[in-house]
């Protein structure tokens, strides 16, 4: 077939597809399997107050796979900016949604952009390794 590409499923791995709860979110089959892509990366759309929703909403009605991160900033991307004040991060709930879901969440993800870094500065950085 002249003109077509035949290659394994694609990877996108910086996504936003927390679709209906964050105002950047798309539909994951829309970026996902009707592209041509099987796996998205989802770079922390959800925090812990917020991902409930992608286990109840988004991952069980789409056929894409989805590989979520876990924002430090506990309403994710549905608030901008994300992090207002330190209390905008909670350790402790960020830890807890991160056990009950282990493997499925990849890792977590803090934005170092303002005004979380004149808020937090490197902080937000060593929260979120831990």
């Amino acid at each position: 077939m002249a003109g077509k590409v035949v290659t394994p499923g694609l990877i996108d791995l910086h996504a936003h597809v927390f679709d209906g709860f964050t105002r950047s979110g798309v539909h994951p089959d829309l970026a996902g399997v009707y592209a041509g892509v099987t796996t998205i990366v989802d770079a922390g759309s959800a925090g812990s107050a917020t991902f409930a929703g992608f286990t109840r909403h988004i991952i069980p009605n789409c056929h894409t796979e989805i590989i979520p991160f876990l924002h430090i900033c506990q309403t994710g991307l549905a608030t901008m900016p994300d992090i207002v004040a330190e209390s905008s991060i909670d350790l402790g709930d960020t830890l807890d949604v991160l056990g009950r879901h282990k493997g499925l969440i990849a890792g977590i993800k803090a934005r170092m952009v303002s005004p979380a870094l004149e808020i937090m500065g490197m902080e937000m950085l060593r929260l979120a390794k831990r």
